[in-house]
């Protein structure tokens, strides 16, 4: 996929602890934060939760190796 948890920082313009929170369940993902995540994985999220939970989905494995080490 070529995308790291730093280069979604910087398309979301949000802070890597955001990002956290939002793979951890902490925190919701913004409805602008759902387009732009739909637009950067290229995902329709017009069908109501399946495209969030995908994304939800994306998150947390996007990092793994981060978290392994």
């Amino acid at each position: 996929m070529g995308i790291n948890q730093q280069k979604l920082v910087d398309l979301l313009e949000v802070s890597r602890p955001t990002i956290s929170h939002i793979e951890n369940g902490k925190r919701k993902v913004s409805a602008d934060e759902l387009i732009k995540l739909s637009e950067i994985f290229n995902l329709s999220v017009e069908r109501p939760n399946i495209g969030e939970t995908v994304i939800y989905k994306l998150l947390y494995f996007i990092d793994f190796n981060f978290y392994k080490k």
